[in-house]
């Protein structure tokens, strides 16, 4: 099994990564003290909670809606129309938490009518661009999404 840093440096490789000199790798972004990078994979929310774990970072948790206008701003520009969010209501249904700490989220962008547990089985939350507003939906449908680190975090190699 390889170990961890063996996993994201062989991700870095296939995503061409390296440090760059505002403290965001190569093909990140930043924007206040995070870093995001767009995945342009299509997996289910459980799929890209680990793959931005392996990236030491976590599927965006937008906390304002400055933040969540520049998220708009990368999916407009990787042309992407739907993408995870890091929250969820897995545990209790209806109490939106943070997929990183499990806090109850303060900041919320839902369509009108959402979230609304359309068939008992809507408990991730995706972002959709056309809409500029959130949506509930099944955790195992595949999207797009972006992984978020913190500037000191970001892409640090044991």
């Amino acid at each position: 099994m390889l170990r961890s840093s063996a996993v994201v440096l062989i991700l870095m490789t296939m995503l061409g990564l390296s440090a760059a000199a505002d403290n965001c790798p190569a093909g990140w972004r930043k924007y206040k003290h995070s870093c995001y990078v767009f995945i342009s994979e299509f997996l289910t929310y459980a799929e890209a909670m680990r793959i931005c774990n392996m990236l030491r970072a976590e599927i965006v948790e937008i906390n304002s809606e400055e933040e969540h206008s520049f998220i708009g701003s990368l999916l407009d520009l990787n042309k992407a129309t739907h993408m995870w969010i890091g929250m969820n209501d897995l545990i209790q249904e209806g109490t939106w938490v943070s997929a990183s700490s499990g806090t109850p989220v303060n900041f919320t962008k839902w369509m009108n009518g959402e979230p609304n547990e359309f068939r008992g089985k809507e408990d991730c939350a995706d972002y959709q661009t056309h809409l500029r507003a959130w949506n509930d939906i099944t955790c195992s449908y595949k999207h797009k999404f972006v992984c978020e680190s913190k500037f000191n975090e970001a892409l640090v190699l044991d």
